[in-house]
């Protein structure tokens, strides 16, 4: 059975990876993932930047932004990545970490979705609403004018 696994980020350069980088990024999983027999695509452009109009690119073929932008998917026309590999005979699966693609129906025309918690709007699970923690400075004896301290 043959697979399709296509990573989608916004978070590294093609060109920070492996051995195509003077100052390569550490990417562990994906370099092991590389070692693998695969096809790798080269030359692949994206029109849109932004996370929802770049997603909009891929999955439709249809260039975003700034005509198409930050707004939910349209599913009305017939190209869609998951009903495309679909009728293939694919099965296929949305994985991601972006609310933003199921809060714009990204999930819809994929057979199943799943989404991976820990993005920016994650706050139970991120902590961002825990409190801070008091810190009180104490000048030192060693001190000018009180400007430097040590923390207690």
């Amino acid at each position: 059975m043959k697979s399709i696994i296509l990573l989608l980020t916004d978070t590294f350069r093609y060109d920070n990876l492996g051995d195509r980088a003077a100052r390569p990024v550490r990417t562990l999983e994906i370099d092991k993932f590389a070692s693998e027999p695969a096809t790798s695509v080269e030359r692949f452009y994206m029109n849109s930047f932004p996370t929802i109009p770049h997603r909009t690119d891929f999955a439709t073929g249809v260039l975003g932004w700034p005509h198409y932008g930050w707004q939910p998917i349209d599913l009305s026309g017939p190209n869609h990545i998951g009903r495309m590999l679909r009728q293939q005979g694919y099965a296929t699966q949305l994985i991601c970490d972006c609310p933003h693609l199921f809060n714009n129906r990204f999930q819809q025309g994929f057979d199943t979705a799943f989404q991976l918690r820990g993005q920016e709007s994650d706050l139970p699970l991120l902590h961002l609403n825990d409190q801070s923690r008091s810190l009180t400075v104490t000048p030192s004896p060693t001190s000018i004018d009180g400007l430097t301290g040590i923390m207690s």
